[in-house]
């Protein structure tokens, strides 16, 4: 098949894609995000090749599925589904009861639920803390260090919420 060949060399050109970038970003991100990390590393490449070749070599992020159905009390929306803000630092939001959306508001906590599912899926379901104070620091690395510092977040640009910050305060 005429073209089989220079794919095969880009391929090897692109052997940044391996488990051991994925281990990195602590398995977190998809082909869109490693496709974004790359390229702001200056390389060339399409989200097709990498999701190829993330499957090629067996690279995942992680998942989770939370069981929504329960019966414990779900706290008023004081947001109002005014999710999307002009600057940073203007609106706060936090859930300490484990409620999840009622029927029929599938956004009245959509902030809210994304962190906390993000949480849930990339450390919480990945470690099993022996004590309180160990699940405490390990939340507390991952917040202030990893998801803060680091972690690309697609609604930022594929930027840090450090890096946004820091873009929008020159703008």
């Amino acid at each position: 098949m005429p073209g089989q060949g220079a794919r095969r060399v880009r391929d090897r050109k692109t052997t940044v894609i391996s488990p051991g970038r994925s281990a990195r970003s602590r398995h977190t991100y998809g082909s869109p995000g490693i496709t974004e990390e790359l390229r702001s590393q200056g390389r060339s490449v399409g989200g097709n090749r990498v999701a190829r070749l993330m499957r090629a070599h067996g690279i995942r992020a992680k998942t989770a599925t939370t069981d929504s159905r329960h019966k414990l009390p779900v706290a008023d929306n004081t947001l109002d589904r005014q999710s999307t803000v002009k600057q940073p630092d203007r609106v706060w939001a936090g859930d300490i009861t484990c409620s999840r959306s009622r029927k029929g508001n599938c956004r009245d906590n959509a902030c809210v639920e994304s962190f906390f599912g993000t949480l849930e899926k990339e450390l919480v379901h990945h470690r099993h803390s022996r004590t309180r104070e160990e699940a405490r620091q390990d939340m507390f690395e991952w917040i202030e260090v990893f998801y803060n510092l680091h972690r690309r977040h697609s609604t930022l640009g594929y930027r840090s919420p450090a890096e946004f910050e820091a873009i929008m305060k020159v703008a």
